[in-house]
């Protein structure tokens, strides 16, 4: 059963309003709450009747609201590029007409999309629009500038920082009962908590103490889940948990949980790939001495599908693929795979000083 307050208040606010443009302007927002929690054919339908009266833009506030909801639509429903695209217009009509709250809404979404597609030039700049544009009451913006800011800082190795403002964006979600972005908050921080910890750890970086707070990270992410009901990129845990148990050494249970990973979806493709899934069960067939199944494997691994994703998964497949190659040349040469996570390594360390220098500007909001 979904808890959520938003939903409930629109209901309540749909109820009592008679006005044309002001039920349309709720019905949009219903759009955007549906959107959220994984209700898109709800959603699109009250985008396709919304279209009939104001397809034209001639009410600016109900069409920056139809293009955010088309833009979470795209986003969640289909991890669709054109989502940028819509939230973009949104903000730009927003300025337009002086809407200031969705101006900070729709910057802040911005920055959403920048983060997860690693534009992080972009990030600072939306990011800046959106606590510009936020007055202090637009609990909708802030909780969205707050996680992504708690992802930035943990991305970074910044883990004090980014936990500062994961209780802020929680503290705004509360007062308004936002209830997918307070799921968000708590899957973001195991997500982007174990994404910094796999690439620390090829680095030899892992403690025990981490792991165990990632594991309870990763498990309230789950529960909360259950618990809500949202079902927009619900299946990301269940990768996520997958790539625990690697880092655990847990290899049985980890090949089960990878090779479920593979009728699940839909993914971003550029967090995601097939070939990265198969280099980890290598790896783990490898660590259980199954060498048959591992070469088998090795077929199957584009050589350069790494080359698109953020340096910390490049980071992770290269350390992945010196591990194995030391144990078969079907992997490649051990030494040039050697040299390649040298490569990586220093990349990596300088890329994590370099976001944590362009981070630290939003330290004193």
């Amino acid at each position: 059963m979904i808890m959520n307050k938003i939903l409930d208040q629109l209901n309540r606010d749909l109820a009592r309003t008679q006005g044309s443009n002001d039920r349309a302007e709720l019905l949009a927002k219903m759009a955007c709450a549906l959107a959220r929690i994984g209700n898109f054919d709800d959603a699109k339908s009250i985008i396709r009747d919304l279209r009939v009266n104001y397809g034209t833009g001639q009410n600016g506030r109900i069409t920056v609201w139809i293009m955010l909801a088309e833009g979470l639509i795209n986003h969640y429903g289909e991890l669709n590029p054109l989502a940028f695209d819509r939230i973009n217009r949104a903000f730009v009509l927003s300025v337009a007409i002086n809407y200031r709250e969705m101006a900070a809404i729709a910057a802040a979404w911005k920055a959403h999309i920048e983060f997860e597609t690693s534009k992080y030039d972009a990030i600072c700049q939306s990011l800046s629009s959106a606590i510009d544009y936020a007055d202090e009451s637009n609990d909708y913006a802030h909780v969205r500038i707050c996680a992504v800011l708690a992802n930035c800082f943990m991305i970074s190795g910044n883990r004090p920082q980014s936990q500062k403002y994961f209780l802020r964006g929680r503290e705004h979600a509360l007062r308004i009962g936002d209830q997918p972005s307070l799921e968000a908050l708590v899957y973001n921080r195991a997500a982007f908590g174990l994404a910094w910890m796999r690439a620390e750890n090829c680095l030899g970086r892992g403690n025990r103490k981490d792991a165990s707070l990632l594991q309870m990270e990763l498990q309230s992410a789950q529960n909360l889940q259950e618990l809500t009901g949202i079902n927009a990129l619900s299946n990301h845990i269940f990768l996520w948990q997958a790539r625990f148990l690697v880092l655990q050494e847990r290899f049985p249970e980890a090949i089960e949980a990878l090779s479920a990973v593979r009728l699940r979806g839909p993914f971003a493709a550029y967090n995601f790939s097939q070939s990265f899934i198969d280099l980890e069960l290598a790896y783990c067939n490898m660590r259980l001495g199954n060498k048959a199944e591992m070469l088998a494997l090795s077929s199957k691994i584009d050589p350069a599908f790494s080359l698109g994703l953020d340096i910390d998964d490049r980071l992770v497949a290269g350390w992945i693929f010196y591990q194995l190659s030391c144990v078969s040349d079907a992997f490649g040469s051990s030494t040039a795979r050697e040299l390649e996570l040298k490569d990586l390594s220093v990349e990596y360390e300088g890329a994590k000083a370099r976001l944590a220098r362009q981070f630290e500007v939003f330290a004193s909001y």
